[in-house]
């Protein structure tokens, strides 16, 4: 089964698609979730550095591993909702909702 996201791209809406990831992307991907997830439950301020990275991570996993450089890092932060954001990014790094980055 085929998922996908949609991203705003210079006032356009774009539909991304990708294959079901494998178990070597699985795995990557809920340790980005869980690293995500520990730190914002407790972080602290100098550990702020270490949330960003683990979001770059994240996107670049999304970019680059999921959808195969069908768009820029660039595109898909500028084309996702960023009140739905973290959402979005834990949702695709976690294999789950094609709808998220969108309001809805």
């Amino acid at each position: 089964m085929t998922k996908s996201i949609t991203l705003e791209i210079n006032g356009e809406e774009k539909k991304y698609h990708r294959e079901n990831i494998k178990g070597r992307q699985a795995r990557k991907g809920i340790n980005l979730t869980m690293k995500v997830s520990a730190l914002a439950n407790d972080m602290k301020v100098d550990e702020i550095d270490k949330f960003d990275d683990l979001l770059d991570q994240c996107e670049e996993f999304i970019v680059n591993d999921l959808y195969g450089k069908q768009f820029t890092k660039d595109e898909l932060l500028d084309g996702v909702d960023g009140d739905k954001y973290v959402e979005f990014l834990m949702e695709q790094v976690a294999g789950t909702d094609e709808t998220s980055g969108k309001k809805k």
